[in-house]
């Protein structure tokens, strides 16, 4: 797939899917957390930490991998509840806690999965548990992998072990074993140690020396914020699906090219990142356009919830078209019960 030749278009109004839900003690308490305190946000993953000095030949094999990915086609009539199952996932993740790349992972293996199969409504949870279990077990050491009961403790003992098994099993066969594939998060993991040189930083100082604007005081603190930054935008990305079939390699390469653009670090794209990642700016400009309007328009949005089919796991050839879902549907808003936090609440336009 070019990027080159891709326009990808945002607008406030097309923000991410996130619906407004009623307040709930419990999940206000999980939501605080998810906000304030992303264990993932902080954490590289184990590989990260000793792979800088291999880091160009890991990047070529990344790569390559990347081209495995499958494509997604938006064909699920689920869409609508992808954003209420990634908040699961995400509270999932730093309850137990787990890494970022395994959380984006778990993301991907969701969208593959739901745009295969029409999920019934009570194996929603179990499903994107499992995919955050089979992505743990790729991407986390050994004694972090969760278990069942673990997991099941977030939905309130909602499922058996066997329950889990199957969802597990029909995720494996759906991608026929081939679940490791890189993401954006494995990209900018490699990427982020080489976000910001001291090069930058003097220049930076030379720049702002006369001005009133805020500098960095020192080179570590350019680091540091300029890789929260880094990190929370990457996080975006998360959720808007249109994403999902863009190249993990660019994507990565355009939050790095959007986070030094916010911090006004100056040259946003450098020879040095040119080399880093392989791409020119005029490669990744789309997608660091489409992120800056993603980012700043990153809130939670009312939208509505329509109910899934309660058949179990059919074909997606099965789902019907969203013209086809609304004429079949005579109620103002529908219920929705994925996560025992927000069980039954309304959510509606």
């Amino acid at each position: 797939m070019s990027m080159s030749s891709e326009k990808v278009e945002f607008s406030h109004s097309q923000s991410l899917l996130t619906p407004k839900i009623c307040a709930n003690t419990s999940f206000e308490s999980f939501h605080s957390s998810l906000n304030a305190n992303k264990y993932y946000s902080n954490q590289k993953s184990e590989n990260a930490i000793w792979c800088d000095e291999y880091l160009k030949e890991i990047l070529v094999s990344l790569k390559e991998s990347e081209k495995r990915r499958r494509k997604i086609d938006y064909k699920s009539r689920q869409i609508p509840h992808r954003a209420i199952l990634l908040m699961l996932m995400e509270i999932t993740a730093i309850r137990i806690p787990l890494n970022r790349t395994t959380l984006h992972l778990a993301v991907y293996l969701l969208d593959g999965f739901m745009d295969t199969y029409t999920i019934s409504h009570d194996k929603l949870n179990a499903s994107a548990l499992m995919c955050l279990l089979l992505a743990a077990k790729i991407e986390e050491a050994d004694q972090n992998i969760p278990k069942f009961a673990q997991l099941n403790e977030i939905v309130e003992n909602a499922y058996t072990n066997q329950d889990f098994k199957v969802v597990e099993k029909k995720i494996i066969t759906t991608f026929q074993f081939d679940l490791i594939h890189p993401t954006a998060a494995t990209f900018v993991e490699s990427y982020s140690n080489q976000l910001v040189s001291y090069q930058d930083y003097l220049f930076h100082q030379i720049h702002h020396s006369n001005t009133r604007s805020s500098v960095f005081s020192t080179y570590e603190s350019m680091i540091k914020d300029s890789t929260e930054l880094l990190f929370n935008i990457l996080d975006v990305t998360l959720h808007d699906n249109r994403l999902v079939n863009y190249t993990p390699s660019v994507v990565g390469a355009a939050c790095l090219a959007l986070t030094r653009s916010l911090k006004k670090i100056q040259p946003v794209w450098t020879e040095r990142l040119v080399e880093l990642t392989g791409y020119n700016y005029e490669k990744i400009e789309p997608i660091v356009e489409a992120l800056e309007i993603l980012y700043a328009s990153h809130a939670p949005k009312a939208d509505k919830i329509c109910d899934s089919p309660e058949s179990g796991i059919a074909s997606g050839s099965d789902c019907k078209s969203e013209s086809e879902s609304e004429s079949d549907s005579d109620d103002e808003y529908d219920l929705v019960d994925y996560h025992p936090a927000i069980k039954r609440r309304r959510i509606f336009h």
